[in-house]
């Protein structure tokens, strides 16, 4: 089978992100600018906030971060290594378009609030959000492969526990399950696409 993601689904996924609205920019193409300019006291005090509350485990830098703010999905690597043809870039781009439904649904305001600001970490709706975001990359392997292996499940839901999200949802059993639970409504079929998201009704 191959490994690259099918012509026509790159397409497909290309103009979905511009019903969106929304463009894709690299590091050499204002990636630094926005974190720096823009918005560098937010993510400068979010990034020390994480590392403070994570007892310094949390190391990610900006240049690790692939985001959607605004009008655009920022990606955290050069233009020239990005392939959308890849299954991993493919399920990325995505889990971001994912996140621009979520915004699209709720409005940006309301999304914000509710991803960012919510305490303790672990009640917030951030760990509903990211789920259907992650599901993405399940669903993209299964497009591709025909199968999903617990090897994915397993990383998958570890973002869940880990202080990249501020162990967002830190029951490891639950998170699993509720994963694993997923992955069989994928291979049957019922989990598909850009699942909950019905793209036409969100433009």
């Amino acid at each position: 089978m191959s490994t690259s993601v099918p012509t026509a689904n790159v397409r497909e996924l290309d103009a979905l992100i511009a019903a969106q609205g929304l463009h894709i920019r690299f590091k050499e193409e204002g990636y630094a600018a926005w974190w720096h300019a823009v918005a560098s006291w937010f993510v400068i005090a979010m990034l020390w906030t994480f590392r403070l509350l994570s007892c310094g485990t949390f190391i990610k830098r900006y240049s690790d971060f692939t985001t959607v703010l605004g009008d655009s999905i920022y990606i955290g690597s050069p233009r020239a290594e990005f392939d959308p043809r890849k299954p991993s870039t493919h399920a990325t781009l995505r889990h971001e378009l994912i996140h621009a439904y979520q915004r699209a649904k709720h409005g940006a305001v309301v999304f914000s609030l509710l991803y960012l600001f919510c305490a303790p970490a672990v009640f917030t709706w951030r760990h509903k959000f990211e789920k259907q975001a992650y599901l993405q990359q399940l669903i993209v392997e299964f497009e591709t492969y025909g199968d999903i292996s617990a090897a994915t499940i397993e990383w998958a839901a570890s973002q869940f526990w880990s202080p990249a999200y501020l162990w967002m949802k830190p029951f490891k059993a639950q998170i699993r399950e509720a994963f694993t639970t997923h992955a069989q409504a994928i291979k049957e079929g019922d989990i598909k696409g850009l699942w909950p998201y019905k793209p036409e009704a969100l433009r």
